[in-house]
Order: structure tokens, then C-alpha cells, then sequence
């Protein structure tokens, strides 16, 4: 008799730790959605700031708002590459200081010229007015007529 309850009180402990663990895999899908919805309206926040910018300036607006609007939208950008960056970093070194740290002191002098000389680009089409051809120009590099194509140019 002491034997099966032995084996009934590990059968119930069990089914206590499995419908823990359970509970605590739901906890973590379900965090991971919310931070996967969160990411997704950040990327459409960054979208949209950078198409405002680009349709406001086809108007005539000052150079300083153009300049400090696009300095706004690339800092959000790349705090947003590095939060990403970041996230990952975490999860690979487990917290560990030491590697998150020497991650970072490797990735940012990395990122930096690449932020200073977008932003410089974008700024510079903005400013120029030229956006509208950068953007002719491009479509003409994705779609190009099917001659071109048939010739292999």
C-alpha cells in the first residue's frame, strides 16, 4: 500500500511540474508575441516617418526642419537595429557582461559611418530635390523592359 502511494504522489507531482512548465511556455509565447507586435509598430513607425519625410519635400519647407527631421528618423532607425542587436546579444551570451560588451564595442563602430553616411545621402536628396529621380532611376534599375531583359543587359 505504501508503494502505490508513493507512486500516486509521484504521478501527482508530475502533473503538477508538467502543468507548470506548460504555464510557463504560454507565459513565454505569449511575451514573445506582445515584443513581436511592439517590433512590427516600431518598423511601421520607421517607415512611415521616412515617407513623410520624402513627401514633405516636395514642399518648400526649411532646410533646418528637413535636416533635424531626418536626423529624428535615422536615430530611431539605428536605436532600433541596435535594440534588435541588442535582444540578440542577450539571449546568445546568456547576460554575461563580458560579451555583450566586447559584441558591442565590434558592432557600433560598424554601424556608426553606416548612419552618418545615410543620413548624409538621404539629407543630401532631400535638400536637392532630387528624390523624385532617385526614385525614378530605381525603379528603372528593379523593373527593367523586357528588351533589356531578352538582350541580358
Amino acid at each position: 500500500m505504501k508503494c502505490l502511494n508513493e507512486n500516486i504522489r509521484k504521478i501527482e507531482l508530475n502533473t503538477i511540474f508538467a502543468h507548470k512548465e506548460l504555464e510557463r511556455e504560454k507565459e513565454i509565447e505569449k511575451t514573445r508575441r506582445k515584443h513581436n507586435m511592439q517590433y512590427l509598430i516600431i518598423t511601421l513607425a520607421i517607415v512611415f516617418s521616412i515617407m513623410t519625410l520624402v513627401t514633405l519635400s516636395f514642399y518648400n519647407l526649411p532646410k533646418w526642419w528637413l535636416k533635424s527631421m531626418s536626423f529624428m528618423s535615422f536615430i530611431l532607425l539605428f536605436e532600433f537595429i541596435i535594440l534588435i542587436i541588442d535582444t540578440k546579444l542577450h539571449d546568445w551570451s546568456h547576460g554575461n557582461p563580458y560579451k555583450i560588451l566586447g559584441a558591442k564595442v565590434l558592432i557600433i563602430p560598424l554601424l556608426l559611418p553606416v548612419h552618418h553616411w545615410l543620413e548624409k545621402k538621404f539629407v543630401n536628396l532631400l535638400l536637392q530635390g532630387e528624390v523624385a529621380k532617385f526614385f525614378k532611376n530605381m525603379k528603372r534599375k528593379i523593373f527593367r523592359d523586357k528588351k533589356q531583359i531578352n538582350r541580358g543587359d
